[in-house]
């Protein structure tokens, strides 16, 4: 995937997408983390849902409802000892 292809908003979407992917300890990046990604931004959000006569308080919700779902991932921490233990 070459990102000096994608506008800037793109960037943004997707930067958003991974960010929230992270934050919620996902794996993977699932649609639904894009799809938040847009809906972040209510001009866009509008300028796309509205026409369609769709309404954004409960795509929110259930872009929440769909990211819980999604297992989270923790990893250990391990706690480094140092050589002068040794």
């Amino acid at each position: 995937m070459d990102l000096n292809k994608f506008t800037e908003r793109s960037k943004e979407i997707l930067n958003s997408a991974q960010v929230l992917a992270m934050m919620q300890n996902h794996q993977l990046l699932h649609p639904v983390h894009l799809l938040s990604g847009i809906i972040e931004d209510d001009d866009t959000a509008s300028l796309l849902l509205a026409p369609a006569g769709l309404d954004l308080k409960s795509i929110k919700l259930s872009i929440e409802k769909e990211l819980k779902k999604f297992p989270a991932i923790y990893r250990k921490r391990v706690k480094k000892i140092s050589s002068s233990h040794w």
